[in-house]
């Protein structure tokens, strides 16, 4: 009965101080680092994947942070002028600040430019999730207007992935864009 009682207590004192380490969590101000590439270079983003390698595709295939952005200086953006029948470029940051539990919002301004029918994605994925991806009416001739793309996921731990992929698995002359990435509390 001792016994009983005393885990009885232990668990119930465990569970009240994550309780109280949860509502300890308070949201940073900025989540995510330079989601509008405003310092004019990818850091602290990382490329994650890209295919095909560009050292076999020259001058055909470029990603890169190019200027203007979405109302800012600059963006980041894939172009494939090559006859590749498959690209993709993942861009992400690891380590993004989020209390686990929450509910947020991952939302960035994006541009797809190209033929429609040609399988081009923009996805957003968070927490290792797909929480949102640019559906094929988004797919536009130049000149091109920037959308809103978003999503939402629940947090699963301190820190969270986010991920920007662009993909096309058809031939295409086509380009994507990428710019104010942010994460806010839903």
């Amino acid at each position: 009965m001792y016994f009983t009682w005393s885990l009885a207590v232990v668990l119930g004192l465990l569970g009240h101080e994550s309780a109280a380490a949860k509502s300890a969590c308070k949201d940073v101000k900025t989540i995510v680092q330079n989601g509008g590439f405003e310092t004019g270079s990818l850091a602290p983003w990382l490329l994650l994947f890209s295919a095909p390698n560009l050292q076999d595709s020259g001058q055909l295939f470029s990603y890169n942070v190019t200027s203007p952005g979405y109302k800012t200086h600059y963006a980041f953006t894939v172009t494939d002028k090559s006859a590749a029948q498959f690209v993709e470029v993942d861009i992400g940051q690891i380590e993004v600040p989020v209390c686990p539990g929450r509910k947020y919002k991952i939302s960035a301004q994006i541009f797809i430019t190209g033929p429609t029918n040609t399988d081009q994605l923009l996805q957003l994925y968070a927490d290792q999730k797909l929480v949102a991806q640019a559906p094929e009416a988004y797919i536009q001739r130049r000149p091109f207007a920037w959308r809103q793309l978003s999503g939402t996921f629940m947090a699963s731990s301190t820190t969270v992935p986010i991920q920007v992929t662009f993909r096309t698995t058809k031939l295409v002359d086509g380009q994507w864009g990428v710019d104010n990435v942010i994460v806010t509390p839903a």
